[in-house]
């Protein structure tokens, strides 16, 4: 009689998870999904891990410059060249 393997953690959620949603798992993925989910939860127990001062402030929003020079930028700003390529 074989034994099945020892069950992870993250077994059920991802049965329970992917019959939510009706996404379909094929048993070859399982493991390697199964692996992501192991390393995303060490990554949010650092994430979660780190005490905060309280008086730490929230960083700034980011907000990505535009990929094209800005009017009146002079020819030495970085964006989009004519040929489509950058000249950053």
């Amino acid at each position: 009689m074989s034994e099945s393997p020892p069950e992870q953690p993250h077994d059920h959620w991802l049965d329970h998870a992917a019959a939510l949603i009706a996404l379909p798992i094929a048993e070859a993925h399982r493991p390697g999904v199964i692996h992501y989910l192991n390393i995303a939860t060490r990554m949010a127990e650092l994430v979660f891990g780190l005490a905060l001062d309280t008086k730490a402030q929230p960083a700034p929003v980011f907000r990505p410059a535009s990929p094209v020079a800005e009017p009146g930028a002079g020819p030495d700003a970085p964006g989009i060249d004519a040929s489509g390529g950058s000249d950053a």
